[in-house]
């Protein structure tokens, strides 16, 4: 099905058996993504310089720091590992420039002097003793993964790192040889390629990474220079493959570019890749950015987007994404929600993991495949996220499942991303949760009644309850007026919205829907008791929906506001500036939810293995309902 997804690609002396390539995001080793079945895996990052300060973080390690028996072994037990499926291996080497590590007192490296914004370290220029140091550390890199075994490297000259930095008018303000035009600007990362390929030899693959947009303030990123630069190191011979890439990793607004969000449209980088593709005909061009299953994977080679893909985040929400793909089971690729949990920056470490596979950074604690010994009657009552996952996780494990909904359909809360195309990835893991459970032979009962003594009419020997949860009504003057709305009730009926909304509550539910209606050209006030819009959202997303909001001028928001009363024809708020009433063809309310905890706590008593879970244990975010569904099927007393 997927032709030119599986042909092969040659690059210089090496031959990708298909046009699958791994991206390095993964924060572990995962043995699935080794055998997941990409033609190439790109491991990171390979920080070249000597010192703290030209890495990511002070307690990374230089791992060309081979000298050192225990990193030598370290650097060769990495290759093997990655390499147990048939992938290639490419290592990517970098380094960090002016986000290097900053310790109290010191200083990081970039092009050009100035502070950093986000912690007001120094920033020292490079001269040419410093440019020439760093040069052969990006060559001692390259010849180190060469001789450890990797097929290939990956020069990193994107996302804000330090050759991406002297690339790039956003951060080169040099006004000597080093800066200025584009053959002075491109004349230390020639010299770095240069001194790469005489590290490895002419017929050691070079992949390189490099920016078309930067998404930082006063971008000033020339594409057209990125193609000239392309086609000459190409023609150079000391450029294999390029992938095209955007943002910056360290700078929050750059960061969200470089891992878009749901928000964000599918294949966000492909007209750049393609612009890019058809000035270069010295090397292949490799897309990355959004692209989220098999088919638009196919699409772009096909159509001559790209001569590949990179993978991120899709395999980390299923590492097998190109064996399934390449078996034609697309409709099991376990899809991905852009949440951007993954990334240890979104909740500063604190809540890493994937929000479709609770295995992610657990595959030692969990193996892929759990049988039971003696399989039990389980009766899951709620088939949204968590009863879906739930009832999937036990009927693989062997257990015989029945799942009762009250609803006329499967699918749950989050059925109403059927209307909302800003939801396409939350629509398309529902779907996939929907597909997997009426492959399976799970007794599925909807329109029932889920009542104590109907439900221990099933005889259960294990009760899982996700009954979920319901909207909050605060007690606000006019709420029941006929032209007010519950957020789960407005997602059919955008479209029929009058032309002034005022959404009460600015969670990441209200702002969504405001975004979702702005979209639409009508005028949109959210009103929020709070100080702050998005207070729950993780912090990455929580920049991505304020950057989007700020992009539709028919945005209007509120914070500090309480709502008093609302009329036929306007809302009356209250804050620091006194009372006004805002015009509203609409109202709707997203003022949250609150667990259904009495219905869940009124099917104790049917059999001593109730497990409650979902929303309605506590009100969460997709990630909860996952984890809670494997773990708690996983406790199931065996």
């Amino acid at each position: 099905m997927y032709e030119n997804l599986f042909k092969p690609l040659k690059v210089n002396s090496v031959v990708l058996r298909n046009r699958i390539i791994s991206s390095p995001i993964d924060v572990h080793k995962s043995r699935e993504k080794a055998t997941g079945g990409a033609s190439l895996i790109v491991i990171g990052a390979g920080f070249v310089s000597k010192e703290i300060r030209g890495r990511i973080a002070a307690r990374n390690v230089n791992p060309f720091e081979v000298q050192n028996r225990d990193l030598a072994l370290q650097l060769r037990e990495t290759v093997n590992f990655w390499r147990q499926g048939g992938s290639l291996v490419s290592l990517e080497i970098l380094h960090c420039g002016q986000y290097g590590s900053f310790l109290k007192s010191d200083y990081v490296y970039g092009p050009s002097a100035g502070v950093r914004q986000h912690d007001k370290a120094e920033i020292i220029a490079l001269d040419e003793a410093k440019m020439a140091e760093i040069i052969e550390e990006f060559a001692v890199g390259a010849r180190v993964a060469k001789e450890f075994g990797f097929d290939m490297v990956t020069a990193h000259f994107a996302h804000g790192w330090l050759i991406s930095e002297f690339l790039s008018k956003s951060w080169n303000k040099r006004t000597d040889e080093y800066g200025g035009s584009y053959e002075n600007r491109i004349r230390f990362p020639r010299r770095v390629l240069q001194a790469i390929r005489k590290a490895v030899g002419p017929d050691f693959p070079i992949d390189m990474r490099i920016n078309a947009k930067d998404w930082v303030a006063g971008d000033l990123n020339d594409i057209d220079e990125v193609a000239r630069f392309l086609e000459d190191m190409g023609k150079e011979g000391l450029v294999d493959m390029a992938n095209i890439s955007v943002g910056a990793d360290m700078a929050l607004l750059g960061n969200i570019r470089m891992a878009p969000h749901a928000i964000h449209p599918r294949m966000v980088n492909a007209q750049m890749t393609k612009y890019i593709k058809d000035r270069v005909s010295s090397i292949p061009i490799t897309a990355v950015g959004s692209i989220m299953n098999p088919d638009e994977a196919e699409m772009l080679i096909k159509e001559g987007y790209c001569d590949a893909v990179w993978i991120g985040r899709p395999m980390v929400a299923d590492p097998r994404w190109a064996k399934k793909a390449c078996q034609d089971k697309a409709e099991d690729i376990t899809p991905c929600l852009r949440c951007l949990y993954c990334f240890p920056m979104a909740t500063q470490a604190k809540n890493v993991g994937c929000s479709v596979n609770a295995r992610f950074n657990k595959e030692d604690l969990y193996p892929e495949e759990i049988k039971v010994k003696n399989p039990k009657d389980v009766v899951i009552i709620g088939a949204g996220p968590a009863g879906m996952k739930a009832a999937i996780t036990a009927y693989d494990q062997g257990h015989k499942v029945t799942l009762v909904e009250k609803n006329d359909k499967i699918g749950g809360v989050i059925r109403f991303t059927d209307y909302v195309k800003s939801k396409q990835d939350l629509n398309s893991y529902m779907n996939y949760l929907i597909t997997q459970v009426e492959k399976r032979d799970i007794k599925v009962h909807t329109n029932f009644d889920a009542n104590y003594e109907n439900i221990k009419k099933l005889n259960p020997q294990v009760l899982i309850v996700a009954v979920g949860a319901t909207p909050i009504t605060p007690p606000i003057k006019g709420a029941n007026k006929p032209h007010v709305l519950g957020f789960l009730e407005v997602f059919p009926k955008l479209e029929q919205m009058g032309n002034n909304v005022v959404i009460i509550g600015g969670g990441t539910i209200g702002c969504e829907i405001a975004i979702d209606i702005a979209e639409l050209g009508k005028n949109v006030t959210v009103v929020e008791i709070g100080g702050e819009l998005n207070r729950t959202a993780n912090r990455l997303y929580k920049i991505a929906l304020a950057e989007r909001m700020k992009e539709l001028p028919t945005i209007k928001t509120m914070t500090n506001t309480q709502c008093m009363e609302i009329a036929n024809d306007g809302v009356k708020v209250k804050n620091e500036n006194g009372e006004i009433t805002l015009k509203a063809d609409n109202v709707i309310m997203a003022t949250g939810l609150k667990p259904l905890t009495d219905l869940a706590n009124s099917f104790f008593g049917i059999t001593s293995e109730t497990y409650v879970i979902g929303d309605c244990k506590k009100v969460g975010i997709v990630k909860n309902a996952t984890e809670d569904a494997y773990f708690f099927v996983n406790g199931i007393l065996d």
